[in-house]
């Protein structure tokens, strides 16, 4: 009884920590950078815990060095201080990763933090169909995409990723019908994202649980006969109708043919313009500050030519995924934390959490052109992950 006692305790602080560190989905009625709180937690246990064994640990210490060595860049290259760059929330969504050192230090089993993790998926769940129906009105913080379809982006969006999968693996392990339920809600809110590679990757994650698990048992015959009447049945809806008419409409303006194809001009302005000097291209310009004269310069009108204006918005390396992640924290830090993310696929796990493979599974390819899997709010749930990997034997 009190080994269960002191078990709940130790998840619920997790989970309190964790919404700490992303501002609870960066919500509006919470204060902004309260989750510096929760990061500087994070630190004092990764220096207190620093002799505790973790297969990742010195992997995520040179990856802060590099890391580190992209916010000298910044300083020394672009004029940028360096607190100006310690505040920006991609740096402070890089520091969350430390809570995996956090995590060395507790007695939590993979149990625990697989059900942390199932808990975080239905709180996320909860906040963005809550969000997505109450549009325009502004629960959490985040940017208005210029389009005429709402496509709300919130804090934490890679707990939909796991969701997926870890839902998935949990029904075709259990036949629980609360398993499926969750499952076909991250479904539902991919489709809500609006992004057709996505949508695309998800099969990637999907076929691999379905093999892993059994092709023919009665589970997965299960999920397949029910899902094909809840494809037609949400195919008449309205979110997925103009979710259509949105992929028909990009379709014809996102091509790489297409000379003015957003990715295609972001590309070439990167290769041929952002770089100063040799030292930004090993070690990366580090994430700009809006509060920084780097930082101004960033914000532009992307047209067919780069030129200041303030109608249309955006960073740009965003849409680059891992090159344009390469080109602020340099290719040392991206290299070494795919080969982090490798190393701990290569474990070996018990046949239960094969879900964590499928995971990055999908997140590895999406983050090609996208941001999913360093995207804010992402990286506290890779220190989880991290340490789930290693702990799945238990």
């Amino acid at each position: 009884m009190l080994g269960t006692r002191t078990s709940n305790k130790s998840k619920n602080t997790l989970i309190l920590l964790i919404l700490f560190s992303t501002n609870f989905f960066n919500c509006v009625i919470i204060p902004n950078k309260l989750n510096v709180i929760a990061i500087l937690i994070f630190i004092h246990y990764a220096i207190k815990n620093r002799h505790c064994y973790g297969y990742s640990k010195k992997a995520i210490v040179l990856y802060f060095v590099f890391l580190f060595m992209s916010c000298l860049s910044s300083w020394l290259n672009r004029g940028q201080d360096l607190m100006y760059t310690f505040s920006t929330d991609n740096f402070i969504n890089q520091c969350s990763l430390l809570i995996y050192f956090y995590l060395l230090g507790t007695n939590l089993k993979s149990k625990d933090i697989e059900d942390v993790l199932y808990r975080l998926v239905i709180i996320f769940c909860l906040c963005y169909l809550i969000q997505y129906f109450v549009y325009p009105i502004k629960l959490f913080r985040y940017n208005d995409v210029a389009s005429q379809y709402s496509r709300i982006k919130i804090d934490g969006q890679i707990l939909c990723s796991i969701g997926f999968c870890l839902s998935l693996q949990k029904f075709l392990r259990t036949s629980k019908i609360k398993h499926l339920i969750l499952f076909f809600v991250t479904v539902l809110i991919f489709v809500m994202l609006g992004y057709r590679m996505l949508l695309l990757l998800l099969l990637l994650p999907f076929f691999y649980l379905i093999i892993r698990n059994g092709v023919f048992n009665r589970t997965t015959i299960f999920l397949v006969t029910i899902s094909i009447p809840f494809i037609l049945f949400f195919s008449y809806t309205d979110v997925f109708q103009s979710r259509v008419s949105e992929f028909i409409a990009k379709n014809k303006s996102d091509a790489f043919g297409n000379d003015e194809y957003i990715r295609l001009l972001e590309l070439d302005f990167y290769l041929k313009d952002h770089f100063k000097n040799i030292y930004e291209i090993i070690f990366g310009t580090g994430f700009p500050s809006i509060h920084s004269e780097y930082g101004q310069d960033y914000i532009y009108i992307l047209d067919t030519q780069y030129e200041k204006g303030m109608n249309y918005v955006r960073s740009g390396w965003v849409d680059l995924g891992l090159l344009g992640f390469a080109c602020i924290i340099g290719p040392i830090s991206v290299i070494i934390l795919i080969i982090t993310i490798i190393r701990n696929l290569l474990l070996q796990q018990s046949s239960d959490r094969v879900y964590l493979k499928a995971i990055y599974l999908f997140l590895l390819p999406a983050s090609l052109l996208s941001i999913e899997l360093f995207r804010i709010g992402s990286f506290v749930y890779n220190g989880l992950l991290f340490y789930l990997m290693e702990k799945s034997k238990d």
